[in-house]
């Protein structure tokens, strides 16, 4: 009886003493703020709000990119993504947006802290407001001249009035 006493009293200070020194290590590891490897996620520096008003370039499924800027000879353009929550103003469809439509859109743009360190914005369209139609026209372009069968057809181009 006495040596199960020992046997156990020995292995109640050995688990003891193990946890004891494994604690000591988490708590030397936290104090120099190391931490355990594994996916760590992008730190959000910031979120802002942002609005841009331009001309509709192209629209897809989930993606808007407008002109916001011309000045002689260089365009600024912005690529927003969006997705099914974005609300619309002044259309009931995104199908009512078509290429040179002047909207006004809303976005929220996040800076993140990538893993090498560096920030990166990404940006993402919250509202899109119809604002007007387009003043582009189709003008027929003359065709190439070519004789082969699908090919010199009239091709529609826009020019700005």
């Amino acid at each position: 009886m006495k040596k199960t006493n020992f046997l156990l009293m020995a292995c109640a200070g050995i688990f003891l003493f193990v946890c004891a020194m494994d604690m000591s290590v988490y708590a030397q590891a936290k104090a120099q703020g190391v931490q355990k490897e594994g996916p760590k996620k992008p730190a959000i520096i910031k979120k802002e709000a942002k609005s841009i008003q331009g001309e509709v370039t192209w629209i897809g499924k989930n993606k808007i990119a407008v002109v916001y800027s011309r000045g002689e000879g260089s365009e600024e353009e912005m690529l927003l993504p969006f997705d099914g929550n974005v609300t619309l103003e002044r259309v009931s469809d995104l199908s009512q947006i078509q290429q040179g439509d002047t909207v006004y859109i809303q976005y929220e743009e996040t800076t993140q802290e990538t893993k090498e360190g560096a920030s990166q914005s990404v940006a993402k369209a919250n509202a899109i407001s119809f604002v007007r139609p387009g003043t582009r026209k189709p003008v027929q372009a003359q065709s190439s001249g070519s004789d082969s069968e699908g090919e010199g057809e009239d091709l529609e181009t826009y020019t700005s009035e």
